[in-house]
């Protein structure tokens, strides 16, 4: 043991001096003095070299590794220090968070939060990766509080926010989820926004959606339609077309699962697509346009999905919608539907019998079986008729013109004068 000791003073030492140390990141030497006969000698060096931060960064990893809790509360009070290096500052809260009580966890984790001015990334990172889901109160402030980090720097903290929610799946506290769901939607709601169509998505919260649609997939697959069919989730699953159309370094990782999952769970799936079309309906109607087709929501990535398995649902939407339009935009969905399936029989009488009753749905219908051209189209295509036929008369006249210059050009060489363009053109005289 009192070897021991004396390498980790000497390692401390040499460290506090500025001298490198190969010894000090080799995790085999760390394990051999990282242990709990030592942590009095690691207490005493830590309260020598407070004001250190190469020491103190180095005697926190000690202190982590060796899970040495006497130790903490020198350390805790060195990771809400402020004007402390951060890469000192992380290593402490690594080590409060891993080996503190849940008072000094707590303590830590909400005077941050508390604290005026942002809190770094790499002290976040260390906080999430050692959160449990009864810390998703915490996590959320801190969000607000965070130092956007730059690209080369997010790996860390993005892993370590996937994985927290992974735990907080696993857990099943389905609370928790739908708190943290709400919390993350209401960061991706705050302006100003990136526009992209008509999503709204914060341009400062943004890097959160993928996170957002994570949460949601868990929720999905373990709650009940009750615990998963609420605004918060809907508002997060119509923005997730945006991260593919915004960003391109931003991965929408949980585009394609979301894709096939969705349509698995109807009355989500319907709840999606009615709540696309009231929010583009919406945005449209603030800049006086109207909304009588799902075009614009079905133009980009979406989630949602109708199929000849669904269809009787958006027939079922074609005779009981409210609004007059919502009934049209299903006939134009339920159209396609039927188009894409080949156009049989039975869906073609299932159309019928919903507009039997409404002139103006019968007229649709007939419209999409028998689509008329339009008197711009026609006019459009009179037009190019004409002008293609003009285009290819003066090309047919050129072509003469120059068929006429090389024969007079050729028979100019004979006798200086062109022979006549008659039957008799080609006798010699």
């Amino acid at each position: 043991m009192q070897l021991r000791q004396q390498i980790l003073s000497d390692i401390v030492q040499r460290i506090a001096s500025g001298e490198e140390v190969r010894s000090a990141q080799d995790r085999s030497s760390l394990i051999r003095i990282a242990t709990q006969d030592l942590a009095n000698d690691t207490l005493q060096l830590i309260n020598e070299h407070l004001n250190n931060d190469n020491a103190i960064y180095f005697l926190g990893r000690i202190v982590w590794q060796g899970n040495m809790s006497n130790c903490v509360e020198p350390l805790l009070s060195i990771a809400l220090d402020n004007e402390g290096l951060v890469y000192a500052r992380s290593s402490s809260a690594l080590t409060v968070m891993a080996c503190g009580s849940d008072n000094q966890k707590h303590d830590l984790w909400q005077t941050l939060n508390e604290q005026e001015g942002e809190i770094p990334h790499e002290i976040a990172e260390v906080l999430v990766r050692e959160a449990i889901p009864e810390n998703v109160d915490h996590l959320l402030v801190s969000l607000g509080k965070l130092t956007i980090p730059q690209q080369t720097s997010f790996f860390l903290l993005d892993k370590t926010l996937h994985d927290y929610i992974e735990r907080l799946a696993d857990s099943k506290n389905l609370i928790k989820l739908n708190q943290l769901i709400s919390g993350l939607n209401g960061y991706l709601e705050q302006q100003p926004f990136i526009q992209d169509r008509e999503c709204e998505v914060s341009n400062k919260y943004f890097w959160l959606i993928n996170h957002a649609l994570h949460a949601v997939e868990k929720l999905i697959l373990l709650a009940t339609d009750a615990e998963y069919l609420n605004k918060e989730v809907l508002a997060i699953l119509f923005n997730g077309q945006a991260p593919k159309n915004l960003l391109k370094d931003n991965t929408d990782s949980y585009s394609e699962s979301l894709k096939s999952l969705i349509p698995n769970y109807a009355d989500l799936n319907d709840a999606l697509y009615w709540y696309s079309i009231e929010r583009v309906r919406s945005a449209r109607t603030e800049r006086g346009k109207d909304l009588s087709e799902d075009w614009f929501v079905a133009g980009g990535d979406h989630y949602w999905a109708f199929d000849t398995n669904s269809f009787s649902r958006l027939i079922n939407y074609v005779v009981n919608r409210t609004l007059q339009v919502d009934k049209l935009i299903a006939l134009r969905r339920a159209f396609i539907v039927y188009a894409q399936a080949g156009r049989p029989t039975v869906l073609l009488s299932s159309l019928q019998e919903a507009v039997a009753a409404n002139q103006t749905l019968r007229e649709e219908l007939e419209l999409l079986l028998n689509p008329s051209i339009t008197e711009n189209v026609r006019q459009y295509q009179i037009n190019y008729k004409e002008r293609t036929l003009r285009l290819e008369q003066t090309r047919l006249q050129k072509e003469q013109e120059r068929t006429t210059w090389i024969t007079e050009v050729r028979w100019s060489g004979f006798s200086g004068q062109p022979p006549s363009l008659t039957s008799e053109a080609g006798h010699r005289p």
